[in-house]
């Protein structure tokens, strides 16, 4: 709990030390406190003058802390937040998803997600005006088709907000600010309310197609965001917060996979990129701070062999834990940082498939340079005669096109020559050793490969399956 030092506003009631200091209009003996030394050597002093009601107000020199029986400023207790050892934690008691004083603001501030209202209340056809964030504005209603009534002030129409629907609205985030308590029991959520946040996010809005996915993405990123606060403020880092940081990895690595091809405004990847790597980072010390030895740690420890995958340091991390594991999937992921250091695209590729669905899709962000190493090595190998032809079918499933037509395409970008054999009607390739270094730079090739569990999730659409860790 948090305690506040109480005093009364009104003047020659405050009280400091047990003296009473009711300010020289009311007692003409009043005079200036001389400056005191407390025992670390600061001086706390006063001063009487405009906007200084009680000497106690004041902090002491260089430490920005309140003196003992302060005014209105904020002190915690033994009980609150703290960063020294043994200090209790903060216990949210929110019981909702959004707290019921931010719900009411934001409703009355126009603040609320397309999410989050109830439908419109004239008819099933109307809806809410809905700007580019996906939050909704207020509606325009007409008062029986006049310009105006009398007592009115001659306005015809009025302005309806949007009623924020409590079971549907969740807390946002929001940065720390001046005068702003983050801290308050009633405005967090307990681990068990982070977790059915989560699920609500993952099973009914992750799934939904009645707008652009990026409209959902930046809902649940922001919202997720939100839920990652709660967890630092409470210090929550038990097995909750696994399971929580878990789902939140594998979110920004299906967002990633939705939306690679979206124009800069409309997605960062950078940034995704970023809490993707935070998160997990924050993941892999829960999971050595409490012993965790369910099965889900081997797959985001092979996650982090494939976020850092030119790092020798990770992967003799990944080797020094792999015998205690004895995970397949870490296994695997370590041989592909391997083959990818290597610029081995044919042990890469035949590997990427045996990986689980949520890492292959990872993996996209790395098919594109393997396919440049493979054209380069391609040219140094098979270059050297003209009378060299590979086929182009060969080349198509070792990395992992979807078709025929699509490895022709980069191929065709790459200005090599492509052969039609008039007996066998079959296409082949022909490379120039003088075009290795070129390909190097090469850009335009495509990062999508062929997956069969990729196509059965996007098919399937079952989207909190892959993401839901709970």
């Amino acid at each position: 709990m948090r305690s506040y030092h109480q005093h009364d506003t009104s003047r020659g009631t405050n009280t400091m030390e047990g003296q009473n200091y009711g300010g020289p209009d009311r007692d003409t003996n009043w005079r200036r406190p001389a400056t005191t030394h407390n025992s670390a050597g600061d001086s706390s002093y006063s001063r009487q003058g405009r906007g200084h009601r009680h000497p106690s107000n004041h902090y002491q020199r260089g430490r920005g802390v309140p003196r003992p029986g302060g005014g209105r400023q904020l002190a915690l207790s033994t009980e609150g937040p703290t960063t020294t050892k043994g200090a209790s934690k903060i216990i949210g008691v929110c019981r909702e998803m959004c707290p019921a004083k931010e719900r009411l603001l934001r409703e009355r501030e126009g603040l609320l997600h397309q999410f989050e209202v109830f439908e419109h209340p004239t008819s099933s056809s109307s809806s809410w005006p809905v700007e580019s964030s996906g939050n909704v504005g207020p509606c325009e209603i007409l008062r029986d088709g006049r310009n105006g009534r009398r007592g009115d002030g001659g306005r015809g129409n009025r302005k309806l907000l949007p009623k924020a629907d409590s079971k549907r609205t969740i807390k946002s985030f929001a940065r720390s600010a001046a005068g702003q308590d983050k801290t308050l029991p009633e405005d967090l959520r307990p681990p068990i309310i982070l977790k059915e946040t989560v699920e609500y996010l993952c099973k009914d809005i992750l799934p939904r197609t009645d707008c652009p996915f990026n409209i959902v993405y930046d809902f649940i990123f922001d919202r997720l965001r939100a839920i990652r606060q709660d967890m630092v403020i409470q210090r929550i880092e038990d097995n909750d917060a696994i399971k929580i940081l878990e789902t939140i990895v594998k979110f920004h690595i299906y967002a990633e996979f939705r939306l690679r091809e979206e124009h800069i405004s409309i997605y960062d990847p950078h940034i995704n990129q970023k809490h993707l790597v935070d998160c997990l980072r924050k993941l892999l010390v829960l999971y050595e701070f409490n012993n965790y030895k369910d099965s889900s740690r081997h797959e985001f420890e092979a996650l982090n062999c494939l976020v850092s995958i030119n790092s020798y340091q990770v992967v003799t991390r990944a080797y020094s834990i792999r015998t205690e594991m004895n995970s397949n999937v870490l296994n695997i992921s370590i041989e592909m940082a391997l083959a990818y250091q290597c610029k081995n695209f044919v042990d890469f590729f035949r590997k990427i498939g045996q990986l689980p669905c949520i890492l292959q899709m990872y993996c996209e962000r790395h098919v594109q340079s393997m396919r440049q190493f493979a054209f380069h090595i391609m040219c140094m190998a098979y270059g050297v005669r003209d009378s060299c032809k590979i086929p182009l079918s060969w080349i198509t499933s070792q990395l992992l096109y979807s078709s025929n037509d699509e490895t022709h395409t980069d191929l065709g970008k790459l200005n090599v020559e492509i052969i039609r054999d008039n007996v066998t009607n079959e296409k082949y390739v022909r490379f120039k050793k003088s075009q290795a270094d070129m390909m190097q730079s090469a850009t335009g090739i495509k990062y999508k490969f062929l997956s069969l569990c990729i196509q059965s999730i996007v098919q399937d659409g079952n989207l909190s399956k892959l993401c839901l860790s709970l």
